[in-house]
């Protein structure tokens, strides 16, 4: 996988979160691999573990976990 592989995935999995929510977190990732450089991309993406992984994270860190799960109880 390389880094657009890795940033589409990521973006698919972060359907959940608002636009504004989902392109500044897609921006962020953006910059890591610019800033990491070609030669460090795959370095990058074994600290990062998978896509789905981080999309889980950046999500549940975002509060819609909670959010989704209150409007299942109510």
């Amino acid at each position: 996988m390389d880094k657009y592989d890795y940033i589409d995935t990521l973006k698919a999995n972060l359907s959940e979160l608002s636009e504004d929510e989902r392109i500044s977190a897609i921006n962020y990732y953006k910059e890591l691999f610019e800033e990491a450089g070609s030669e460090n991309e795959q370095d990058l993406i074994q600290r990062l573990g998978s896509a789905q992984e981080l999309a889980a994270k950046i999500i549940r860190e975002s509060g819609m976990v909670a959010v989704r799960d209150r409007k299942r109880v109510e």
